[in-house]
């Protein structure tokens, strides 16, 4: 049975300030971290992303560590390096775009950008894989993707992602769908050929407003197959917060991380472009 789930507090922010869209709880120098989307209530564009260290239940930020002008951040590690990204805003033309930039670095003050996402694509997230490859999932719209559709490929490491043509990664068949839209959050090595993916499917209703769900599910990398797709977590198992734009963002919940316990796992989200929160939830590649 899913827990309700709390809202995180933040130190350290001004209160007209929103700090949501967090990564899972990661060590980082002896102390425990997490990075989280941090902007103005009436702006999308002036994001920034902060890393907070834990202090007793709430999570204060460190002014020692560095800033970044992006949106949505994610971390995770590779061989011994930490990987992180997220979404930086840009206008080309007069009008504004998006890609995701990563870094790595042996700690979260050393980190290096190293490799630019096609422009136009979210939601590309890299693994380690049990062959020693690396893997990554990407996003697609327009005429492949439709409104957002998952994407994989291999490579041989991470020096040769920025060889890569993304664009051209071959979806996820077993995933595609028309009218909704989906993405990669984390990734998990399960067994030897098997993968676990923290993800989010949402839709739009008539009306334009959005509707999110926390997923996941199971892929064989070897055989491109995906198993047991599910819903892990709604906006409805947390309370109440005033949204970025209601009711247009009233149904959000965004997965950025999973921390893995055995028979549980504490999943950590963003909720109305707001808030930052926390749920336990049932292990849900068991």
């Amino acid at each position: 049975m899913v827990c309700r789930g709390v809202f995180l507090e933040f130190e350290g922010i001004p209160e007209e300030l929103d700090v949501y869209n967090p990564t899972a709880p990661f060590t980082n120098n002896n102390g425990m971290y997490l990075a989280a989307r941090v902007e103005p209530r009436k702006s999308e564009t002036d994001s920034k992303v902060r890393f907070f260290r834990k202090s007793g239940t709430t999570w204060k930020l460190d002014e020692n560590t560095p800033i970044f002008s992006l949106q949505d951040p994610f971390l995770s590690r590779i061989g011994n390096q930490t990987i992180f990204g997220g979404v930086e805003l840009f206008y080309r033309n007069n009008e504004l775009n998006w890609r995701t930039l990563f870094y790595k670095g042996d700690s979260i003050y050393n980190l290096e950008k190293f490799f630019e996402g096609p422009e136009g694509m979210k939601d590309i997230r890299l693994t380690s894989l049990p062959n020693k490859r690396i893997g990554i999932f990407t996003r697609h719209q327009g005429k492949i993707g439709r409104r957002g559709n998952i994407g994989y490929t291999d490579c041989q490491s991470l020096n040769k992602i920025p060889c890569l043509n993304l664009e051209d990664t071959p979806l996820l068949e077993d995933l595609f769908d028309d009218e909704s839209w989906k993405g990669a959050n984390e990734v998990y090595i399960l067994e030897a050929n098997t993968l676990g993916i923290l993800s989010h499917e949402a839709h739009m209703d008539p009306s334009g407003a959005k509707h999110y769900s926390a997923t996941c599910f199971k892929f064989d990398y070897l055989k491109r197959r995906v198993h047991n797709l599910k819903v892990i977590a709604t906006r409805s198992d947390f309370p109440d917060c005033a949204a970025k734009r209601s009711p247009g963002l009233d149904d959000i919940i965004f997965p950025g991380g999973m921390i893995i316990q055995g028979k549980h796992a504490e999943l950590y989200v963003g909720l109305s472009d707001t808030k930052a929160g926390r749920i336990r939830v049932p292990n849900p590649f068991i």
